[in-house]
């Protein structure tokens, strides 16, 4: 009987979850509180704060990766 020190299936899913994750947190942004003050828009007026646009940015992109899986699927 030959015993190996090789990583189980779990042990790998385990791994590629938290590089994942990892991943994931390095395309955060690194806030202040100035990023939720209103920004002036380009007319004068007091526009949205900056994670305002940043949520709606990412909110964009995340349907779109959504319905794009969502029609892989349907096929």
């Amino acid at each position: 009987m030959v015993l190996t020190s090789e990583p189980s299936s779990s042990q790998h899913q385990q791994a590629d979850i938290m590089e994942d994750i990892e991943g994931e947190q390095e395309t955060l942004p690194e806030l202040s509180p100035d990023d939720f003050e209103p920004v002036e828009a380009e007319d004068g007026t007091m526009g949205s704060t900056h994670i305002a646009a940043w949520t709606k940015t990412v909110a964009g992109a995340s349907k779109g990766v959504s319905d794009k899986t969502d029609g892989d699927y349907r096929r």
